[in-house]
């Protein structure tokens, strides 16, 4: 489970390239797009993964706390979590996408995606609710099975969600670039 844990980042990134460039715009294969996507931005993935089990554990050691300490504001510092598990979740929805598409330095990875919350935020509702309801759907009511269709029929349904969001941050291309 923890290669699993340490590399999802990376593979939902590549699994996102992929779909975008094979499925949307039909150019190259899946499966060699993935890889090679997958092969460019590993280390980015790998640091990205880290930083998000670290911050994982520090939130779930904290709210520990709260559940066993007395104190009367404890709704509140349970609203407090929520909103920042759910904007973590949101800045992932948009960290993996970034991940994909920009050859930019980490840092501003992370804040491109910090951004992109606020930018749309009904879009941002979407695609950290749909995922969790679809799960939830999933483990409690459709056959197992469907759990190996869902990730690629929401990664495709979510950039059209998302890709307009990422154009904003895109700089016009030039006349000789390819369109990659």
């Amino acid at each position: 489970a923890l290669p699993i844990l340490v590399m999802i980042v990376g593979s939902s990134n590549s699994f996102y390239y992929a779909v975008i460039k094979s499925v949307r715009r039909e150019v190259g294969y899946p499966i060699r797009e993935f890889f090679k996507n997958f092969k460019r931005t590993l280390k980015d993935g790998l640091i990205f993964n880290v930083i998000l089990i670290l911050w994982a554990v520090l939130l779930w050691f904290n709210l520990q706390i709260i559940t066993h300490t007395q104190i009367t504001a404890v709704k509140v510092l349970y609203i407090i979590y929520f909103i920042i598990i759910a904007l973590t979740v949101a800045w992932v929805v948009y960290l993996i996408p970034v991940l994909s598409r920009f050859d930019v330095p980490r840092l501003k990875m992370a804040k491109m995606s910090l951004m992109m919350i606020f930018f749309q935020p009904i879009k941002t509702v979407i695609l950290v609710v749909v995922p969790v309801a679809v799960v939830a759907l999933a483990i409690y009511k459709l056959p197992v099975a469907c759990l190996a269709f869902i990730p690629g029929v929401w990664i495709y349904m979510s950039t059209w969600l998302i890709e307009p969001v990422l154009k904003r941050f895109m700089g016009k291309p030039s006349d000789d670039s390819n369109k990659e």
